[in-house]
């Protein structure tokens, strides 16, 4: 990721880390805070609704008052002249703008709707100006009644009534900011401002439960609403309700607004990160390709100026860097000329070591063989020889003496190995085309296969050269290629890997044999050792290959194969290039 495009993702980040759970955290409190409001509001409307018929009474007292004393009145109820005394009343009541009211004693009602409930009747026998809420027929009706008396005598009761319709809610909703309905004890909705299949619900709710002050959160087909529910009167109750979904209509409105908000300080936060990132980016990309060009071997390459203090410190830095590391480089080339010098030196040292040391134990080991295995060996060898010859041996001695000569010759041939292996080599070539030589060894293996047709396949670097005589490296091959083609199933290929790296050859020679059991590896070059049978192998062929590597500066190694069964042997040598060290 580029630096420019850091920048700007960290701008944006930092921007949404701090805009977005701002505005959920104003959201959330808001909303809070309006439901809060909503509830405060609602919890006031039933001291609004008690003012309210407080006042209501006193009026309608006064009201009901003024048609019981109505001139004329007692006189035409004490005559018995009930039209006189109907049209009395009606007269009276025409200001008031209420519905007069003319009950008999025996409750008849002369004005007013019929069955009328008795108890007022009875209240004003008494004396009392009853005021209430009562219910006739499906209707509510706010009565005021007053006694009319005639010289002490009580005639009946003369008032005024509202019918409570969907202006007293319409009223009491005004006052409240509240939707309101008014209903009667079993549930009937009376009038309501509002919803009205919301307020049949709420209705049939609120009758179930007494009337409180305490708000409460109902929720009714998924939206919730804020409920305070009063008494109107003994008859009806009243509920003031707040639809919260509207109360918080505004919410949505303020999310896109905060949304579109954000979205445009975004854009101007990128627009001025984008310039201070692309001034903070452009010296950094050129001290990245100044540092590009000096990983190349370009030490010369121009560093950038910022006016940024910390990005020019980092340029000058890194020119100093950069002047002391291609001074060490230098130090460091010089360092390795002179010790691939010594290296030479050190390898020519340790062949004529090993030639002295090879050349005492040859001595030794000459000596030893000249009496114990040479001389004795031939004479018997002689003896079985003349034996066979004048005894005219047949059938099964002649079998066994035959077998004799073969294993007298098979203890000579172990001699004269061992004696070539320290007897001194005339110096010639130094140095050899591996390919070429690998080739020749596959050749020659295939040739004395007697026809099984074991495959030798040489890949790789065919042009690598490397410093051993190519008698040594043939030597050395035809060991391994030998051993690996006695371990190899008939028809699988052994493999000849030749492959250069920097001063060095390495040649892989690949079986896919049973391998080496982890044990035996590390004895492997040792000599006489062989995981062969006696009539295979007497252990000398790789003691012989490493000797051959170690005196010409290489080294040799052998591991079983990662992929699949079969053994590995690396050789590898110090690279040439046409006879020139490379």
């Amino acid at each position: 990721m580029s630096l420019n495009r850091a920048l700007l993702i960290l701008v944006a980040t930092v921007l949404v880390a701090a805009v977005v759970p701002g505005g959920l955290l104003v959201e959330r409190r808001l909303g809070r805070a309006l439901v809060a409001r909503t509830r405060a509001e609602v919890a006031t409307a039933p001291m609004v609704l008690k003012d309210r018929m407080a006042a209501a009474r006193d009026v309608r007292m006064m009201h009901a008052r003024d048609l019981a004393h109505a001139p004329g009145l007692a006189d035409a109820l004490a005559a018995g002249d009930l039209d006189d005394a109907r049209t009395i009343v009606a007269q009276a009541a025409e200001p008031l703008a209420e519905e007069p009211l003319l009950l008999l004693p025996d409750g008849q009602a002369l004005a007013g709707p019929p069955d009328f409930p008795m108890g007022m009747v009875e209240m004003t026998r008494q004396g009392q100006m009853p005021v209430a809420v009562v219910p006739v027929d499906t209707s509510l009706h706010f009565a005021a009644l007053a006694p009319v008396e005639w010289e002490g005598t009580w005639l009946g009761a003369a008032g005024g009534t509202t019918r409570v319709d969907e202006g007293e809610a319409g009223t009491l909703a005004g006052l409240t900011r509240s939707s309101v309905i008014i209903h009667r004890r079993d549930g009937r909705v009376v009038s309501a401002a509002g919803d009205t299949a919301v307020a049949a619900e709420l209705a049939l709710y609120l009758a179930a439960i007494p009337p409180t002050d305490t708000v409460r959160q109902v929720v009714l087909n998924g939206d919730a609403y804020l409920v305070v529910s009063a008494p109107y009167d003994s008859a009806a109750s009243v509920a003031f309700v707040r639809d919260l979904t509207r109360e918080l209509a505004i919410l949505p409105d303020l999310r896109r607004t905060a949304f579109w908000s954000t979205v445009i300080a975004l854009l101007l936060a990128l627009a001025v990160g984008a310039l201070f990132a692309a001034r903070v980016a452009k010296p950094v990309a050129a001290l990245a390709d100044a540092a590009d060009r000096f990983a190349a071997g370009d030490v010369d390459a121009p560093l950038p100026h910022s006016s940024l203090t910390d990005v020019e410190r980092v340029a000058e830095a890194f020119g100093s860097m950069r002047r002391s590391l291609a001074a060490r480089l230098a130090e460091l080339e010089e360092a390795n000329r002179a010790l691939e010098d010594r290296q030479e030196r050190l390898g020519l040292l340790q062949a004529e070591l090993l030639q002295r040391e090879r050349m005492a134990a040859t001595g030794r080991l000459m000596a030893q063989l000249a009496h114990e295995i040479r001389n004795p060996v031939a004479s018997v060898r002689n003896c079985l020889e003349v034996v066979r010859r004048k005894a005219r041996l047949e059938g099964e001695a002649r079998e066994f003496a035959d077998m004799a000569v073969d294993e007298l010759l098979r203890m000579h041939e172990l001699a004269e190995r061992m004696l070539d292996f320290h007897r001194p080599r005339e110096p010639g070539e130094r140095s050899c085309d591996v390919g070429r030589v690998a080739r020749d060894v596959a050749q020659l293996v295939r040739a004395g296969d007697d026809g099984a047709g074991t495959r030798i396949v040489v890949l790789g670097d065919a042009e690598a050269h490397a410093g051993i005589p190519p008698d040594a490296l043939k030597q050395v091959l035809l060991n391994l290629v030998l051993n690996a083609r006695d371990v190899t199933p008939e028809g699988v290929p052994v493999e000849i890997v030749i492959e250069r790296s920097g001063d060095a050859v390495g040649i892989e020679v690949l079986d896919r044999g049973p391998g080496i059991p982890e044990d035996s590896l590390p004895r492997v070059f040792d000599p006489f050792f062989t995981t062969k049978d006696d009539v295979h192998g007497v252990g000398l062929g790789l003691f012989t290959a490493e000797g051959l590597v170690r005196t010409h500066g290489g080294r040799i190694w052998v591991e079983n194969r990662a992929e699949g069964p079969g053994a590995r042997f690396v050789v590898e040598l110090r690279a040439l290039t046409e006879g020139v060290p490379a």
